[in-house]
């Protein structure tokens, strides 16, 4: 029991590290993020997570994707993010700016979508 106490207080305290030192791929990938931009001319705001074992959801709203719900996959190349479904079945990958947390917005380039707005969720 005392181990277990141990263990505990140990991540608890290790718990304000991760905020202050967390990257911002590391924020992504634990809280998700809201993407905003435009498919195939139409506004659209998909709010995607992103689960442990490399695989992700996104939920697609707006004009250009009346609610769909979209499985794919994700992994890390350096700096950047690399995603895959079946919408985009070609990987892309898209640098992710140094600095951000929870709340943040930044504009990235996608390949797939050029010039898109992401939210860190909170």
């Amino acid at each position: 029991m005392r181990r277990l106490l141990v263990i505990a207080g140990l991540l608890a305290l290790s718990a304000p590290a991760f905020a202050q030192t967390a990257t911002t791929l590391q924020y992504i990938l634990a809280k998700g993020v809201v993407i905003h931009g435009d498919l195939y001319g139409h506004a659209v705001d998909m709010d995607t997570t992103y689960n442990p074992d490399g695989t992700s959801n996104t939920h697609v709203v707006g004009a250009g994707g009346k609610g769909a719900d979209v499985a794919g996959k994700w992994r890390i190349d350096g700096d950047k993010l690399c995603t895959v479904n079946v919408v985009n079945p070609v990987e892309s990958c898209f640098d992710i700016p140094a600095g951000k947390k929870p709340g943040d917005v930044m504009k990235v380039i996608t390949p797939a979508m050029g010039e898109v707005t992401l939210t860190i969720s909170q």
